[in-house]
């Protein structure tokens, strides 16, 4: 794993604990990672976890 990869890994389960996500979506990451890439990370890391927090809300 490069640097990044470890950050974002950090970051990730960082914001999962912020915001109480259990699950980590790897399959809807990757799509989320292609729509996101050209946008700064902090603003990416807020939508993906926009997208997180919906996808819970219909879970439930």
């Amino acid at each position: 794993m490069c640097k990044v990869d470890e950050d974002k890994d950090a970051q990730i389960k960082f914001m999962m604990k912020k915001y109480g996500v259990k699950e980590y979506d790897t399959a809807n990451a990757k799509n989320y990672e292609k729509i996101f890439r050209k946008m700064d990370w902090y603003e990416r890391t807020i939508k993906l976890f926009l997208n997180f927090e919906k996808i819970k809300i219909e879970k439930e």
